[in-house]
């Protein structure tokens, strides 16, 4: 089968995005389950930096709606200067074309424009069965993207492990108290005393925070307040959450994660911080916070820095593979060894995953 693959950029003018509404919902409902209708106002037409540039693969034999991959904009310093990424979302394919081909054609279509279309480089976090796609439309691979866990309450945890009502009880109650320990040590000798406060807003001092950018010229994405805002707090498909913390007597922003709640189990979408050891300070606030508040555990996707992996392991959490993995195309030679490194990043969820 043939098929024609139509790009849809807002900035070049052209055929909209709305004439693919329905047949983009549609292949949502098929393919990415949760999707709301809403969603597609917020994603194609309110994000700060722009529109997403879309690729709809049709039919050539009947114009069919088939498929589609959307690169959105985020914008990244590069060795002090600005720059902008494509970050793809929406990779979806109609069940009954996926053994057609539209998949590669549609990937390749992209990669030969990525550069075309503004971005320095395009990213990527594909589920395991699209991975190979991704591969051989030019994506490189730049690491697995670990999840990170940290138990709160070990009864939950031991309920398979061990049967015994009395020493499953034992076992646990050592268990925290030795995770609360290590807590109480991390925390000697940390910055003063803090104002932690829980917020469904974003807190304008979120915009003075350089944070992790600033260590080693590290690359993480911009995180100003109009992309936070579009990002948690208009977005409606979870409940978000800021942790902000704060210095008690200067009253500064040390950082701020961002945080959702399902069944009792937290998931860290987002942080920053002004430095590593505030960044190991508000992970231990808040952990000691969300036990206080009933939950079980933590869990955070990241990819990145080595040394702020080791700033997880002093907050006791540990990391788990989950055999997905980030790629990245950049056809351009000058930026390509910097941004092809797994260590010179900071990728947290929120920024691999709408």
């Amino acid at each position: 089968m043939k098929y024609d693959i139509i790009c849809i950029s807002a900035a070049e003018g052209g055929k909209n995005i709305d004439s693919f509404r329905e047949e983009i919902i549609q292949l949502w409902k098929e393919n990415l389950n949760g999707l709301s209708r809403e969603r597609f106002d917020w994603f194609y037409k309110r994000n700060p930096l722009g529109s997403p540039v879309t690729w709809c693969a049709v039919d050539n034999a009947n114009g069919a709606f088939v498929g589609c991959n959307s690169l959105y904009p985020r914008s990244i310093l590069i060795s002090n200067k600005h720059a902008v990424a494509g970050i793809a979302a929406d990779f979806a394919i109609s069940r009954s074309h996926r053994v057609f081909g539209p998949s590669l054609q549609l990937q390749r279509s992209i990669t030969t424009q990525v550069h075309e279309k503004g971005f320095e480089f395009s990213l990527c976090w594909p589920n395991k069965s699209a991975a190979g796609v991704f591969t051989r439309a030019g994506y490189r691979c730049l690491g697995e993207a670990a999840v990170w866990v940290k138990v709160l309450r070990f009864g939950k945890k031991l309920e398979t492990i061990i049967t015994n009502p009395f020493l499953r009880s034992v076992a646990a109650f050592f268990a925290d108290l030795y995770v609360g320990i290590i807590e109480w040590l991390g925390l000697l000798g940390s910055q003063g005393k803090r104002e932690n406060v829980v917020s469904r807003e974003v807190h304008s001092v979120f915009d003075k925070l350089k944070g992790l950018s600033a260590f080693e010229d590290l690359l993480i994405f911009e995180k100003d307040l109009a992309y936070l805002n579009w990002r948690y707090v208009e977005n409606r498909t979870d409940e978000y959450f800021f942790y902000s913390s704060f210095s008690e007597k200067s009253k500064q922003l040390i950082g701020y994660l961002v945080y959702s709640i399902k069944d009792m189990v937290v998931t860290v979408w987002d942080m920053n911080a002004r430095d590593l050891a505030s960044a190991k300070t508000i992970l231990l606030d808040f952990s000691r916070h969300m036990r206080k508040s009933g939950m079980v555990s933590i869990g955070m996707v990241f990819l990145g820095n080595e040394r702020l992996q080791n700033v997880f392991k002093q907050a006791v959490f540990v990391r788990k593979n989950t055999g997905r993995y980030v790629s990245i195309y950049c056809d351009k030679e000058q930026i390509r060894e910097r941004v092809g490194r797994e260590n010179n990043w900071i990728l947290f969820e929120g920024d691999l995953d709408l």
